[in-house]
């Protein structure tokens, strides 16, 4: 009989230690983060920004060349690996 098998792709960007930020206690302006969305349209998954604004449900990320945008923090993470 077979068994089904689940592929694992790796991404290099992306620490599998991050975590999520919760709330707006846990980020503070000018802190550098990191993108963990996957939505169409979107940032890309492990994109790198700067805290610019901070919302109670979200933050204004300034994501270099692909412009500022608008981030529910549950997408976000900070980690020792974001320089």
């Amino acid at each position: 009989m077979e068994t089904n098998k689940q592929l694992e792709f790796k991404l290099s960007k992306v620490a599998k230690n991050d975590e999520v930020i919760l709330s707006p206690k846990e980020v503070a302006l000018g802190q550098k983060v990191l993108y963990l969305g996957n939505v169409s349209g979107g940032p890309s998954k492990g994109t790198r920004g700067i805290v610019e604004r901070i919302y109670a449900k979200k933050a204004i990320v300034d994501m270099g060349l692909i412009g500022k945008w608008s981030v529910p923090y549950y997408f976000l993470t900070i980690n020792s690996n974001v320089a």
